[in-house]
């Protein structure tokens, strides 16, 4: 089996994966790959990420998937512009940069990764949700790595909202990527995140209407 990959959006990834998780599938950038194209797709379990690309298998069956460990990834982030990724058997791994030969190893641990397609939602109700920062700063991320085309101070990304759903995700310039984002749902928003001012801040308004008086 073998597949050659382009290593940025391997590399940019990585800032939507987890990282430490107990369910290991999501600490690794996970490959689709078939005869005429293949998807790599990384999430945190609150955030989708996949990238499509228009290369097929060039060794091996008609299809097939691997999970790239976070540690291998990592490995290549210095590495040339693609990288073959190669395995007699299915089972031991290697991915090797095109442009130095060096290579890294790991062995499949067969893990199933979920059916991140029947997250991804084909429309949004426009329904305004909450989301936690991390996810945002995370996806703002790998919009950056990724060479998002923004001008006039525009978001890196844009988000479809969907109420209580996955909102869609798109980055600007990037037509080959497509995300979702979990919101926060509406009890945790109520019962977690209800909070007023500091009573110094209240102070600062009072003073402002008292100096509006004078």
């Amino acid at each position: 089996m073998q597949i050659t990959l382009n290593t940025k959006p391997l590399v940019a990834l990585l800032h939507l994966a987890a990282k430490g998780d107990i369910r290991t599938y999501l600490n690794t950038v996970h490959v689709e790959a078939s005869a005429r194209e293949h998807f790599l797709v990384a999430s945190n379990g609150q955030i989708i990420g996949a990238m499509r690309q228009e290369q097929g298998i060039e060794e091996g069956p008609e299809a097939f998937t691997v999970q790239v460990p976070r540690a291998v990834v990592e490995a290549l982030r210095k590495a040339g512009p693609s990288i073959h990724l190669h395995s007699p058997n299915g089972l031991a791994w290697t991915a090797t940069d095109t442009l130095t030969g060096s290579s890294h190893r790991w062995h499949a641990d067969g893990l199933h990764y979920p059916d991140w397609r029947r997250a991804i939602p084909v429309r949004a109700n426009g329904e305004t949700a909450q989301f936690n920062p991390e996810n945002l700063l995370a996806m703002h991320k790998f919009s950056a790595a990724k060479g998002a085309k923004t001008t006039n101070n525009e978001s890196a990304f844009l988000i479809a909202h969907n109420g209580e759903d996955g909102a869609l995700v798109q980055v600007r310039g990037v037509p080959e990527f497509v995300g979702l984002l979990m919101p926060w749902r509406r009890a945790f928003v109520e019962k977690h995140l209800r909070m007023e001012p500091p009573s110094w801040v209240r102070a600062l308004a009072a003073t402002e209407a008292d100096c509006d008086l004078a």
